[in-house]
């Protein structure tokens, strides 16, 4: 079983001044670069909810943003949040942003003890992602 990925989804908080200035340079790799401008706004100015209402539904917390290490500039993991058909991301801000919110996904290698656990989760399905500024 090699070879085997897994899809990875990360919100990300891309500062709007810095993210127009990238467009411009049409040399760069943007989805790198776009992860490398990642930064939260301050603490307490940002919830994000997901498919709010739903039995599934998760909300993060201004302290769900800052790694386990204390670090508040890692994207959002929401990869297993997100569920098969329609989901609706709504951006809270609590003070004036001028940020831009993006869905980074990438592809990463499957550890030997990952690639036996499930066969359901490596099946394809349609996500469809919603962005609700409210």
């Amino acid at each position: 079983m090699q070879g085997q990925s897994k899809l990875i989804l990360h919100l990300l908080c891309l500062p709007l001044e810095l993210l127009m200035s990238s467009l411009s340079d049409t040399s760069a790799d943007l989805s790198k670069g776009w992860v490398a401008m990642h930064t939260w706004p301050s603490q307490g100015s940002l919830l994000v909810d997901l498919n709010h209402g739903e039995p599934h539904g998760q909300t993060w917390l201004p302290w769900h943003m800052v790694s386990h290490k204390g670090s508040e500039n890692i994207p959002l993991d929401i990869t297993d949040a997100v569920r098969q058909g329609q989901n609706r991301f709504r951006c809270i801000q609590l003070s004036s942003l001028h940020h831009i919110f993006a869905i980074h996904i990438s592809m990463v290698p499957l550890e030997l003890n990952q690639q036996n656990e499930d066969p359901e989760v490596s099946g394809q399905f349609d996500v469809d992602v919603v962005i609700d500024y409210g």
